[in-house]
């Protein structure tokens, strides 16, 4: 890392699904989303996070930060159900120093620090890139009745994961070229749309989104294992 990078970190924290809200369901006497904070607490690389949460979550946030001592992270709060407005938001949080950001979703429990340092080494390519695995199964394609219309080649075929990292500049420019009310998957589909190139490097099946109770089952029993 040269003398005027300054990487920041956004963990997103603000699903607003009433029935799970998987960043804040108990694991090993945490909330989920802790484990992505202390990641980037212990990497060298990351000197600044915006955690970003609903208004209902501040509370929750405020005491877990107080209690692991996080003094470089900065609550976000965000009355928004859109991933776009919300890691913008977050972007925006982080000191205007800024060049390079790290976006993760704070219901992935894989995060790494070298996840991260590979990230920071692929973004260097593009400005843009996105942590994914190669997808394992057979994927059909199938219209509206259900039929098949198309077998695509597995082996072009990637599960995209966070983290996301990108130069914050080529960020925020995307955001401003495609037009406010378009929404995005993730960060990485933002700059697609604006006409960056993305480029890929390895994610884990280790770093699953918790979107169920199965799969915080799974969690618990994945983290219960030095790794």
């Amino acid at each position: 890392m040269t003398a005027t990078e300054r990487v920041g970190a956004v963990i997103l924290a603000c699903a607003t699904d009433a029935g799970f809200d998987a960043c804040w369901a108990e694991l090993h006497g945490q909330p989920v989303v802790a484990h992505a904070l202390g990641v980037c607490a212990a990497s060298p690389l990351v000197m600044d996070v915006a955690l970003v949460v609903t208004p209902e979550r501040a509370g929750a946030a405020h005491t877990l930060l107080a209690q692991a001592g996080w003094g470089n992270v900065r609550l976000v709060t965000v009355a928004t159900t859109t991933i776009r407005a919300a890691l913008i938001a977050g972007v925006l949080a982080l000191p205007d120093a800024t060049t390079t950001v790290i976006i993760h979703d704070g219901a992935r429990v894989g995060l790494t620090t070298a996840m991260l340092a590979d990230g920071w080494r692929a973004v260097a390519a593009t400005g843009a890139t996105t942590a994914a695995v190669p997808v394992k199964d057979t994927i059909k394609q199938v219209d509206a009745n259900g039929l098949v219309t198309a077998t695509p080649d597995r082996a072009a075929l990637y599960k995209i994961q966070t983290p996301q990292v990108f130069w914050r500049a080529h960020l925020l420019a995307a955001h401003a070229a495609v037009p406010p009310a378009q929404e995005i998957a993730d960060a990485a589909q933002l700059v697609e749309c604006a006409g960056g190139q993305v480029r890929l490097f390895p994610g884990a099946y280790t770093n699953f989104l918790i979107a169920s109770a199965d799969d915080l089952a799974r969690a618990r029993a994945l983290l219960s294992f030095p790794h």
